[in-house]
């Protein structure tokens, strides 16, 4: 829906639904069984699964009625993580490597999915935190943004804010994760920084959008009656 794009089947994303319920449930049993072979078909499920995600976001990215926008961004972002989630995952399975090696690489392939569901959700947020706060101020009345133009989504939010927001997110990421691998606690600690600063960029952003547009409308009215 917040993509804006009509995909004429949307194949891709149903087999990745099914897919992956299917293949995080067995793959679930297969660890508790301690089943090489379980695990193997459970995992593989999941792997594809996450294929077709990738498959079913190109199929709406090409299908899409407006431009490249801030939460295409977020989602190519998000979706990075995911390719590197995939890789993590397959070479903790497969590679020929220790116990700690092993547990290192599964915990950056878990901070990866991590990243690649934040970014997702910290995206869609700028669209339907916006999409809730016009519907509100549509009905108290509120029709145009300070600039007197009439008030659209945009001016819900600041958009340098929401750029500095996906930088902040995607390099904290990127640093827990790389922090993870090389077993540094200070790389890790960044990592969080920058997590945490995107949260109170996101969270600002969103909030004093409705606020300055709420107040504006106050000045405007007063004005108006004033003449």
């Amino acid at each position: 829906m917040f993509l804006l794009a009509h995909r004429p089947r949307a194949r891709a994303g149903a087999w990745a639904v099914g897919l992956l319920g299917t293949g995080v449930g067995v793959l679930a049993v297969g660890l508790l069984l301690e089943s090489p072979i379980v695990v193997a078909l459970g995992g593989t499920a999941v792997v594809v699964g996450f294929g077709c995600h990738i498959a079913s976001l190109v199929g709406v990215v090409r299908a899409r009625r407006r431009p490249l926008e801030l939460l295409h961004r977020f989602l190519f972002t998000s979706t990075a993580f995911l390719v590197v989630a995939i890789a993590l995952g397959v070479a903790a399975a497969l590679a020929p490597v220790d116990y700690g090696t092993r547990s290192r690489l599964v915990s950056a392939e878990i901070a990866s999915l991590a990243a690649w569901l934040g970014l997702a959700v910290i995206g869609h947020v700028h669209k339907i935190v916006p999409f809730i706060g016009y519907s509100a101020l549509r009905a108290r009345g509120v029709t145009h943004a300070p600039s007197g133009k009439p008030l659209m989504f945009a001016d819900l939010f600041h958009p340098g804010i929401a750029r500095a927001t996906l930088v902040a997110s995607g390099a904290g990421f990127a640093l827990a994760i790389i922090g993870i691998l090389v077993g540094s606690s200070t790389v890790i600690a960044l990592g969080g920084v920058g997590i945490a600063t995107a949260g109170v960029l996101v969270t600002a952003n969103l909030v004093s959008g409705p606020r300055r547009v709420t107040r504006a409308a106050a000045r405007s009215a007063a004005a108006t009656t004033a003449a």
